[in-house]
């Protein structure tokens, strides 16, 4: 469990909770809001081998990244057995497009955008941020992103679900278009790829691969191997303080410096 404590700025943050972006029950997001102007806004997609996890469990995050001048949206998506791929991908591509739409009535800048995952979460924003097909219903583009923050992420779906007795999730689906290493082209947003010191088995590798992948495509990629961490601890301790990754992060969604605060 995390212990938040809260700062005088905190009294400044506005939270709201369970906005529905679509009309099932998971279908709900939560925004995490800095009393700033214009400020870049992260799309976080949790983990959960695509069938558990909950936004709640990550409100730590959420205030972490409004406390510097990060609008976040936390968003939940529906889970296997109960869905299959590719309908948690067209969830969070729900999520983005109405975060898009509403995020300026909430101080937010629309054309400053980010996708965030954890693991399965980061396999999801990764593969929206590399293959057109999932945001073009909502009228959009990986080229609406900014870019994607990809924390040990599964990039490439093949035998390795059969291994974690994952197979159900894409029965029926072709690997190869789930697998965001399959859609790498130029033109796409800048990645910042995250892995675990002591990462799950074959993690590490994949995250090296797409960082390859994107550069040899001319796409902004940085790659940071994080010490001491493993594939749980690596997204719950970016909001350490002393943690060096979560100021990388926080500098590649606010490029610019100090947010302009109310």
């Amino acid at each position: 469990m995390t212990t938040l404590t809260l700062t005088p700025r905190d009294t400044n943050l506005r939270v709201l909770f369970d906005l529905p972006y679509g009309d099932d029950a998971r279908q709900r997001l939560d925004l995490y809001l800095p009393c700033a102007r214009a400020f870049p806004v992260a799309v976080f997609v949790h983990g959960g081998s695509w069938s558990f996890g909950d936004k709640a469990l990550y409100g730590h995050l959420g205030m972490f990244l409004a406390r510097h001048g990060v609008g976040a949206a936390l968003v939940n998506y529906r889970l296997s057995p109960r869905v299959r791929h590719p309908e948690h991908a067209r969830d969070v591509a729900a999520a983005v497009a109405w975060t898009r739409r509403h995020v300026r009535a909430h101080g937010g800048d629309p054309h400053r955008m980010y996708l965030m995952g954890h693991s399965a979460g980061a396999h999801l924003a990764a593969l929206l941020a590399t293959d057109p097909a999932h945001l073009r219903p909502w009228g959009l583009a990986p080229a609406h992103l900014r870019g994607v923050v990809a924390l040990s992420g599964i990039y490439r779906i093949h035998f390795n679900v059969h291994v974690y007795g994952l197979g159900h999730v894409f029965r029926g689906s072709d690997k190869r278009s789930a697998s965001p290493l399959c859609h790498v082209r130029p033109g796409g947003p800048p990645f910042l790829i995250l892995y675990a010191e002591r990462e799950t088995w074959t993690l590490a590798g994949q995250a090296r691969q797409l960082h390859r992948r994107l550069r040899a495509s001319h796409c902004r990629s940085e790659l940071l191997e994080v010490a001491g961490a493993d594939h749980r601890s690596i997204i719950h301790s970016i909001v350490d303080p002393a943690s060096p990754h979560g100021t990388r992060v926080v500098r590649f969604l606010a490029p610019t410096g100090e947010p302009r605060w109310c």
